[in-house]
C-alpha cells in the first residue's frame, strides 16, 4: 500500500510540472504576438487565445474551419471590428485581414503596426511594407477600405532584396 501511495505521490508531482510546463509555453507565445494583433506565424491555438483574451470581456462572433479564422466584435461600447486569419497545413497562420468600420481605427491600428520594432518595416510603395527578411512579412493598408493584410511571404532572400531594389528605384 505504501507503494501505491509513494507511486501515485510521484503522478501528481509529474502531472503538476507537465501543468506547469505547459502554462509557461502558453504565456511566452501570447507574449510574442503585439498589442496590433500581428497574428501571422503564429499557431491557430495562439491566435485564438490572444483574440479571446486581447479584447476583454467583449463577446466576438468567431467562425472557423481547419485553415481559417474569422473574429468579429459587435459590442455597443466598441466599434465593429473584424479580423480573419488563414492557416498553412501545419496551423500557422500565413494570412491576416484586420478590417475597421471607420478610418481613425484603421489607421491607429495600422499605425501600431508599423511601430513594432522588431519587424524593421521598409516601405515599398504607397500603403505596402516589407518586414526584415527574417521576419518575411508584407504589409498593406487600404486606406478607402479602412483594412490592411499581413501576409507571411515565402521567398528567397535574393528576391526579397529584389523586391525593396525595385521600390527604391520608384
Amino acid at each position: 500500500m505504501a507503494h501505491l501511495k509513494n507511486r501515485m505521490r510521484h503522478f501528481y508531482i509529474f502531472m503538476n510540472m507537465k501543468i506547469g510546463l505547459l502554462i509557461l509555453v502558453f504565456i511566452v507565445g501570447l507574449s510574442s504576438v503585439s498589442v496590433a494583433q500581428v497574428l501571422v506565424d503564429h499557431s491557430k491555438f495562439i491566435v485564438k487565445s490572444q483574440l479571446k483574451h486581447g479584447f476583454g470581456k467583449t463577446r466576438p462572433t468567431t467562425y472557423e474551419t481547419d485553415t481559417s479564422y474569422l473574429f468579429q466584435l459587435r459590442d455597443s461600447t466598441k466599434r465593429p471590428l473584424d479580423i480573419y486569419c488563414s492557416f498553412d497545413k501545419s496551423g500557422n497562420c500565413k494570412f491576416q485581414k484586420t478590417s475597421f468600420d471607420c478610418d481613425s481605427c484603421y489607421y491607429k491600428f495600422f499605425k501600431e503596426t508599423l511601430e513594432i520594432k522588431k519587424f524593421e518595416w521598409k516601405q515599398i510603395g504607397m500603403g505596402r511594407y516589407l518586414s526584415k527578411y527574417s521576419r518575411r512579412l508584407l504589409l498593406v493598408g487600404d486606406d478607402e477600405k479602412h483594412y490592411y493584410t499581413l501576409t507571411l511571404l515565402d521567398m528567397k532572400e535574393e528576391d526579397y532584396e529584389k523586391l525593396l531594389d525595385k521600390s527604391k528605384s520608384k
